[in-house]
């Protein structure tokens, strides 16, 4: 089975042409995040693919058109045997950079995931996407990614944007807009993570790649995590970006 994860960037007016890349690499699924509404009806009249998605995050600006919206969601060849939307954090402690989000740009995040469950030559899989927050601090964001997980089991791979932004450079440059305690300045937040994973028994196959577009920040920005008795057969990180900050991530897995 060969997922992809793919953080298309909102504003990015080629995505569909990153999206016709996949396509020609026939996946079993793809996660996207930060899909812009506009473009769904592309998405949708693919009719080799069965969507499921929700808002990532909503517009309210008064000049704003309905389709400033941005979404999460999954596309599978299989048609899935459940769909579920749902809350991973209900609620953020507040930062400059989300009261900037609000009030200024008028986007409100979502804090939703997506999960679809597939029977894939008689095994039960599931996937869920999701995008976490960049907009808090550290604690904030490990105490999100706890909450997303709490779902995991033997049978369920996380993929998406999970935002980890540890490096001090990053920290020192952006932490006063995102309400960091001294706390967080202090914190390794991957290595938090990673502990994380390991809590629910998760292997991150990207470890120690970046797969941001910043160079000097060396973030791993993007997830994949499977179960630990999961084999894995292949993993690539695209080169080509198609004008995202983001790389698209796949791997070919089986239980």
């Amino acid at each position: 089975m060969q997922i992809f994860t793919w953080n298309v960037r909102f504003e990015n007016k080629i995505l569909l042409k990153g999206l016709e890349f996949i396509y020609s690499l026939n996946p079993d699924v793809i996660c996207l995040q930060e899909f812009p509404e506009h473009k769904l009806s592309e998405v949708i009249k693919n009719t080799k693919y069965h969507p499921t998605f929700t808002e990532d995050f909503i517009s309210h600006h008064p000049k704003a058109k309905q389709d400033k919206n941005g979404y999460i969601l999954i596309l599978t060849k299989e048609k899935p045997l459940a769909q579920v939307v749902f809350d991973y954090h209900k609620q953020q402690k507040p930062s400059l950079l989300s009261w900037f989000y609000r009030k200024i740009a008028k986007v409100e995040e979502q804090h939703k995931a997506v999960r679809v469950t597939l029977k894939i030559e008689d095994k039960v899989i599931k996937i869920v996407t999701a995008r976490l927050s960049c907009a808090v601090s550290c604690q904030e964001r490990l105490k999100q990614l706890d909450s997303l997980l709490k779902c995991a089991d033997k049978e369920t791979i996380f993929t998406g944007d999970f935002n980890i932004v540890d490096g001090w450079v990053f920290r020192f440059l952006t932490g006063w807009s995102r309400a960091y305690s001294l706390l967080d300045y202090k914190i390794r937040e991957r290595e938090k993570a990673e502990q994380i994973f390991d809590k629910y028994s998760l292997n991150n196959i990207f470890k120690k790649i970046r797969t941001s577009a910043f160079p000097l920040l060396r973030l791993q920005l993007d997830h994949i995590l499977v179960p630990n008795d999961f084999q894995i057969f292949d993993k690539q990180k695209h080169k080509k970006r198609f004008f995202s900050d983001h790389n698209i991530l796949s791997i070919s897995t089986y239980e």
